[in-house]
């Protein structure tokens, strides 16, 4: 009887084959702030010490405001895209902040010690910075970081 209630959780969730919610879900979740705009693919490389790092996770901010706006994380060979309905699509043109945290022992909710020990963390002290412009798209947007 458990099985038959976790079969109709799965298909009433989309699971099994889904890609995750569709872009109308994600325009009625955000309360439409997301209907009509354009995203840009951008996508590189992020480095530790030289050495490309996955599990190394990138937080965009607005330029006016230090909250975050988007999120992505690193694979293995330290590559990255953004992302916000299917993968890869990229990110809305703006100009932001661009943060990291490095967290190889990751936890289940996501979160754990940054080995970079906030360094890059602070969006009002980075260094870092990235411009999105409407129709441009950019690869190779690497990033170099060094221990603290």
């Amino acid at each position: 009887m458990r099985y038959v209630g976790i079969c109709v959780i799965c298909l009433s969730l989309g699971c099994g084959g889904s890609r995750g919610p569709s872009k109308s879900d994600i325009e009625k979740i955000s309360g439409g702030k997301m209907k009509g705009k354009e995203f840009v693919p951008v996508s590189g490389i992020v480095k530790l010490d030289g050495e490309p790092k996955e599990n190394v996770t990138i937080y965009l901010h607005g330029t006016d405001s230090p909250e975050q706006i988007w999120e992505t994380g690193t694979s293995i060979g330290g590559k990255y895209c953004w992302a916000m309905y299917t993968p890869c699509d990229g990110v809305v043109p703006g100009e932001y902040k661009v943060t990291f945290k490095y967290l190889p022992n990751k936890k289940r909710d996501g979160d754990g010690p940054d080995e970079l020990k906030g360094k890059y963390s602070d969006p009002a002290t980075s260094a870092f910075s990235l411009k999105v412009e409407k129709g441009k798209p950019q690869k190779d947007i690497d990033y170099e970081l060094t221990s603290p």
